[in-house]
């Protein structure tokens, strides 16, 4: 009960919480928690970004190996269950395909409000977990939640690749009649992607934004930018220096304005994106790490647009001991998936900032920050300023080319 009230309040008491997750793990006094009491405790790790903590797999345990407790879930407990997996970037499959199986039984039902819907579904893809059918359905109901829910839904389909679902075009419809000046920064990066992805599948669906809305796409490519700033500079300033030591040529930091208006970390030739990032991208399942659900679209859309990427994940970075193993591992990586790259230079020699050890010489990456950061409960509204973007950012074209964006501005 008081880890929930934490949780509640936002507090951040590291001792406290940890006596409290570790005699709830070590005295098993999980099995006495009602079905709505663990998922209100795993909402509340969630919210206090204890990701790396024993109780939140003990919680999931204790909720997968009792199908009674699953069967008398509310809409509430799963949306919890499934957002606070999401957010801490954790997922346990037994636990999913209950709550999926759950999932099925409440919409047959018809319990799910529109809201709970978009909820649902928005964890879903972010897990990975949905299939078309039922995403389209979830969708279906959110439908007539309004705005929020409407672009929530239309970014899970996205995601799910369903953007060709029917309901697609009336979750559209419903954006682009609505007022999208007062968003708030997490639902203007949602619509940044939905927006990338209407603009490579059916461009001729931007027809219906309206033209005093138009600012809106700025303001949503710059949120999204904001949102997914990377917290590893140092790390992929390394990474620049051994893949300039390979004798690539490499651009930090660019903003590819005819593919989505991404910003990307390094690239390589102008081609080769290479990415090292920290937890908050990844979702760690019982196979190991995957990107989330906001750097899977990312990923598929910079592809569409002719890139390739390396997306390392930051412990993997952390484990190589020297300079020589980082660029060994990159090699290999880049002769894997772009073999016509010639590496002419594979002699290891010092990067032009001092690399010894990369284990040491790295930010150490703190698995349990709360990825509220990334993945928050909708938040107050909040100004996009753009002036506030630095003018240092190098841009890009797509190497693709023939696609022609002069008609939608920079999507």
């Amino acid at each position: 009960i008081n880890a929930e009230y934490m949780g509640r309040l936002g507090i951040q008491h590291p001792l406290l919480i940890s006596c409290l997750t570790r005699r709830a793990a070590v005295h098993n006094i999980l099995q006495s928690f009602t079905p709505q009491e663990l998922t209100s405790m795993l909402w509340s790790c969630a919210k206090l970004g204890l990701r790396g903590d024993d109780i939140v797999m003990a919680i999931m345990n204790q909720m997968s190996n009792n199908n009674d407790i699953i069967e008398i879930l509310s809409p509430q407990d799963v949306a919890a269950a499934l957002w606070s997996q999401a957010v801490l970037g954790v997922e346990h499959q037994v636990l999913n395909l209950l709550l999926v199986s759950r999932i099925s039984f409440l919409y047959s039902k018809w319990s799910l409000s529109a809201a709970m819907a978009a909820d649902i579904l928005w964890s879903l893809a972010v897990l990975d977990l949905c299939d078309k059918q039922m995403a389209a359905a979830l969708a279906q109901c959110a439908l007539t939640g309004g705005l929020n829910c409407a672009i929530q839904a239309a970014w899970s389909l996205s995601v799910l690749e369903a953007s060709n679902e029917p309901i697609m075009k009336l979750l559209v419809d419903c954006i682009f009649s609505s007022n999208l000046t007062n968003l708030d920064k997490n639902t203007c990066c949602l619509l940044h992607q939905v927006l990338v992805e209407l603009k490579f599948n059916d461009p001729s669906r931007l027809v219906g934004l309206k033209n005093s809305q138009e600012s809106v796409l700025d303001t949503c490519a710059l949120a999204f930018r904001d949102v997914n700033a990377t917290d590893l500079k140092s790390v992929n300033s390394q990474v620049s220096s051994i893949l300039r030591s390979m004798g690539l040529s490499v651009s930090e930091d660019v903003i590819i304005r005819t593919a989505g208006q991404y910003s990307v970390r390094n690239i390589c030739e102008g081609i080769l994106i290479v990415e090292v990032d920290g937890p908050t991208h990844f979702i760690r399942t019982a196979n190991g790490l995957r990107p989330s659900g906001v750097d899977r679209l990312r990923h598929r859309h910079l592809k569409a647009f002719g890139y390739e990427i390396i997306h390392l994940a930051g412990e993997t970075w952390q484990s190589l001991q020297n300079f020589q193993m980082a660029q060994s591992l990159l090699a290999k990586m880049i002769r894997n998936i772009m073999p016509e790259i010639c590496l002419p230079s594979m002699t290891p020699r010092p990067p032009p900032s001092p690399l010894t050890t990369l284990a040491t010489s790295s930010p150490k990456i703190n698995d349990n920050q709360a990825r509220s950061s990334r993945y928050p409960p909708p938040p107050a509204p909040i100004q996009v300023n753009q002036s506030q973007q630095q003018s240092t950012t190098t841009y890009l074209k797509s190497p693709i080319i023939g696609l022609n964006f002069t008609n939608f501005g920079d999507y």
